[in-house]
C-alpha cells in the first residue's frame, strides 16, 4: 500500500493500482488503501472506478477527510460540479486545515467561475501551507481569467519558486506575459514548458499565439498543427490555426 502509494505521487499510475490490488487482496476493508487505489484509477482516467472506490472507503469510515477530497476530485472530473464542491466542503468539516480540501474547492468554484470565492479558498490553503505550489498556481490561473495580470505574474513566479520543474506553471506564466505584451519572455516561458513536458498540447499552442503576436506566422501555424497532432479533438489548437 505505502509503495502503491509513491507511486500515486510520482503519477506511476499503472505501477500503484497493481500495488494497490494486491495489498487489497490481503486486506480487502482497508479505507486508505481503496482510497488510494481511486486516486491510481482517477489518474488512469477510469473515472466511474475511482469514484465507486471513493464511495467504498468512504462506506468504512465516513470522516476520513481524504476520501471525500479524493472523491471531490474526482467529481470535477465527471463535471458534477455541485456534488464535488459539497465532497471538498464535507473534507473540510471533517479536518478545517486540510490545504489540499481548500485549494481542491477552489479549483471545482473556479470551473464554476465562482472567481472570488475561489481565491478566498485558495488564499485559505496559503494562509495554512504558504508553500503549497498547486495553490499558487491555481491562484495565478484565477487572477489571469480576472484580468489582473500583474498579481497573476507574481502569482506564477511564486509557483515557479516552489516548483521549478512545473510545465502548467511555466506556460501560465508565458500567457500572462503575453497578455502584458512582454512577447519575447512570454515565447521563453513556453519553451521552458515544452522543455520540460513536449507532449503538452496546450503549450504548443500557447506558444502559437505568442508567435502570432509577434508576426512570425509561419512559426505560430506549426505550433499550432504540433498541437493537432497531439491532441486531434483539441478544439482550441483548430480555433488559434483558424
Amino acid at each position: 500500500s505505502n509503495l502503491g502509494a509513491i507511486y500515486n505521487d510520482i503519477k506511476k499510475y499503472d505501477e500503484a493500482l497493481k500495488c494497490h490490488e494486491s495489498a487489497l487482496s490481503i486486506n480487502p476493508g482497508h479505507a486508505e488503501t481503496i482510497s488510494n487505489k481511486g486516486i491510481a484509477l482517477h489518474g488512469l482516467q477510469r473515472h466511474e472506478e475511482a469514484l465507486a472506490a471513493h464511495d467504498q472507503a468512504l462506506g468504512l469510515n465516513p470522516d476520513y477527510a481524504e476520501a471525500w477530497s479524493n472523491k471531490g476530485n474526482t467529481l470535477k472530473e465527471l463535471g458534477r460540479f455541485d456534488e464535488a464542491l459539497a465532497a471538498h466542503e464535507n473534507a473540510i468539516r471533517r479536518k478545517p486545515d486540510y490545504a489540499e480540501a481548500w485549494s481542491n474547492k477552489g479549483n471545482v468554484q473556479k470551473e464554476l467561475k465562482r472567481h472570488d470565492d475561489a481565491l478566498a479558498a485558495y488564499d485559505r490553503a496559503l494562509q495554512i501551507k504558504p508553500d503549497y505550489a498547486e495553490a499558487w498556481l491555481n491562484r495565478g490561473v484565477t487572477l489571469h481569467e480576472l484580468k489582473q495580470y500583474e498579481p497573476a505574474l507574481a502569482a506564477h513566479e511564486r509557483a515557479l519558486q516552489l516548483k521549478s520543474d512545473s510545465a502548467e506553471a511555466w506556460s501560465n506564466r508565458g500567457n500572462t506575459l503575453n497578455e502584458l505584451k512582454r512577447f519575447d519572455e512570454a515565447l521563453a516561458a513556453h519553451a521552458r514548458a515544452l522543455h520540460l513536458k513536449p507532449d503538452q498540447a496546450e503549450a504548443w499552442t500557447n506558444r502559437g499565439n505568442t508567435l502570432t503576436k509577434l508576426k512570425r506566422c509561419d512559426e505560430a501555424l506549426a505550433a499550432h498543427d504540433h498541437a493537432i497532432r497531439l491532441r486531434p479533438e483539441y478544439a482550441e489548437g483548430w480555433s488559434n490555426k483558424g
